[in-house]
């Protein structure tokens, strides 16, 4: 007979407290990241909270992904204050004063003055992607210099960007 009957489960209270113990476990796990998240948001609290792009008329929008904002000196460290951390499906503007990143969730604005440079690299805030894939913005926030990473749908768009930015510094 190749369908047998399962065996009666004996032995419930060991399974319920098996079970009870791998989900109190996994509740630690979740309380441990979350109040790593908010110690580090604290520790980067003292950054001033960048612009908002509010209602500047824009000169050309090109479609990505945000990758995060790092501090210009340490490219893994991700600046958890102000929303700056997370990820997120992005537009990234050019105004006649700046240049703007409009999230998902939230949109910030860097003045020309603040931008030190525009370039590609490889690999920002732990993500790696191939040779130039990657658009650096580093700036001035407040007195700290930062690097906040954009990742264009298109080449064409990349290569524009890049060409843009040139002219402004």
């Amino acid at each position: 007979m190749i369908f047998q009957n399962s065996a009666e489960v004996t032995a419930w209270p060991e399974r319920m407290a098996l079970t009870l113990f791998f989900v109190v476990v996994l509740g630690l796990i979740y309380l441990a990241m979350r109040k790593n998240w908010q110690r580090k948001s604290q520790q980067d609290s003292y950054l001033l909270e960048p612009q908002n792009i509010s209602q500047r008329k824009e000169m050309i929008s090109y479609s990505g992904t945000y990758i995060a904002t790092t501090y210009a000196n340490d490219w893994l460290h991700r600046i958890h204050a102000h929303g700056l951390a997370l990820p997120s499906r992005a537009q990234l503007k050019f105004f006649e004063d700046g240049i703007g990143l409009q999230l998902a969730n939230k949109d910030f604005f860097i003045p020309l003055e603040d931008i030190i440079s525009l370039s590609s690299t490889h690999a920002l805030a732990g993500k790696v992607f191939e040779t130039d894939g990657l658009i650096a913005i580093t700036w001035q926030l407040g007195e700290v210099a930062v690097v906040s990473g954009f990742r264009t749908e298109r080449t064409s768009d990349h290569l524009e960007i890049l060409t843009r930015g040139a002219k402004i510094g």
